[in-house]
């Protein structure tokens, strides 16, 4: 998987993130051309905006976190139930072949005693 497949992939996952990376870029870029104009108040608003912004995009990738954690449990749980069955099946299988075993040393210890 390339980087381009990827970036596709993991926006198409979470795709939040990517737009509040834009939307943070842009009031970042809208506040340094209020700097570089020179008005201060205008400035400080897309900061404030920024910062806004940023945190709504933390938060977008904590839920993306959270949801691909649930995802993730799901599917650990149900390859661990597989593994569980099939530990199972061997240990029943290999009581049974215990089992018949001995039968089998029984059935010849009682075939022994019947011709003594």
């Amino acid at each position: 998987e390339g980087y381009k497949e990827k970036a596709i992939r993991k926006t198409k996952e979470n795709p939040w993130v990517p737009l509040g990376t834009l939307v943070t870029t842009g009031a970042l870029t809208m506040a340094a051309i209020r700097l570089r104009q020179g008005n201060s108040r205008k400035f400080q608003v897309w900061l404030r905006f920024r910062v806004a912004f940023q945190a709504l995009t933390i938060f977008a990738i904590l839920g993306g976190l959270y949801k691909y954690g649930q995802a993730n449990l799901e599917e650990n749980q149900r390859i661990m139930e597989q593994i569980n069955q099939q530990r199972g099946e061997k240990h029943l299988a290999m009581e049974r072949a215990e089992l018949e075993q001995r039968i089998t040393d029984a059935t010849k210890a009682h075939e022994e005693q019947q011709l003594l």
